[in-house]
């Protein structure tokens, strides 16, 4: 029995030998080179001299890994590098990795919000996203010349035989940024006091755009009941779309906010109501106004464009 026992550990031990070679690569000692560094000018520097097959982080870091990402794109489709984290799975430091991707994404977002609001000299009113300096490019336009219309970064480019996409706007909608971001992004606008809605896309689309607030004061002043109504009546396609802050969650009403019944005096209760009258009335959400241009330019594809004076 004993004998039979120990035979049973030996193939134990050459199962587990077996899959560890499996999971793992041996080199030979001679042929390896090990840099010990720390994260910094120095490390980065080494990414580029030593060029590594290897890259075993320790404590991960987000810029490390950015330079880890260039060299690889530096090497231009050559070896590419095996980047190994050496963390715990759900520790601490996973948990604090992940913030700063957070923090970095947070980060991206912000800038590209804050470009999108700047004011622009009156020199340059009027100038498409392809006439504006560099540095005030959403992103690069493409030169290529090509009339097909091509997507980019999510959003459809015009072809240049027909020419900038328009859109009809509602004065009173000048006060938040969204228009000044649509024309950067090389949308033509068109001016108006419009009596429905605040966007009209198309001869037979128009938006009403509501952020959050706006659309709790509409729901329980009866306002919005009116605006569908007036929409439905007039375009062929009438749309609500419900803009959020990106600094709030995504979502009409936490988690806490949420009772045990259901409210007929709250905002989800309303506006279920509303769509259960206007089985017609389209609802889109955005999460912010670079998400609702994305928005746009998909609604707007391969739609004639309107007609300022019927719109108004």
């Amino acid at each position: 029995a004993s004998a039979a026992g120990g035979g049973g550990g030996d193939n134990d031990d050459g199962d587990e030998e077996a899959e560890s070679g499996a999971r793992f690569e041996l080199f030979d000692a001679l042929g390896v080179e090990v840099a010990l560094v720390q994260h910094g000018g120095r490390a980065f520097g080494l990414l580029s001299s030593l060029a590594p097959r290897h890259v075993l982080l320790y404590d991960p870091e987000p810029a490390m890994v950015r330079a880890i990402e260039l060299e690889q794109a530096r090497r231009c489709g050559g070896v590419c590098m095996r980047v190994y984290f050496l963390v715990l799975a759900d520790s601490v430091e996973e948990q604090g990795y992940r913030s700063d991707l957070t923090a970095e994404k947070e980060a991206f977002e912000g800038l590209i919000l804050a470009k999108g609001r700047m004011a622009l000299p009156s020199e340059w009113e009027g100038r498409t996203a392809q006439q504006l300096p560099p540095q005030l490019r959403l992103e690069e336009e493409a030169t290529a010349g090509s009339n097909a219309a091509t997507l980019r970064g999510g959003r459809a480019r015009a072809s240049s035989s027909r020419g900038a996409p328009t859109a009809v706007v509602d004065l009173r909608e000048f006060r938040s940024a969204l228009p000044n971001m649509l024309q950067l992004h090389g949308v033509t606008l068109r001016p108006a006091t419009l009596e429905v809605g605040d966007y009209v896309l198309a001869p037979d689309l128009v938006v009403e755009r509501k952020a959050l607030p706006d659309l709790v004061q509409s729901l329980a002043s009866g306002r919005l009941y009116n605006q569908a109504e007036a929409m439905l009546r007039t375009y062929r396609r009438p749309t609500l779309l419900l803009e959020f802050d990106e600094n709030r969650p995504f979502a009409l009403a936490t988690r806490a906010e949420l009772a045990a019944d259901l409210s007929p005096n709250s905002t989800t209760s309303k506006l279920c109501l509303l769509l259960l009258h206007f089985p017609k009335l389209r609802l889109l959400w955005s999460r912010r106004p670079l998400h609702t241009i994305a928005i746009f330019d998909a609604l707007k594809r391969g739609a004639p464009e309107p007609d300022v004076d019927k719109a108004a």
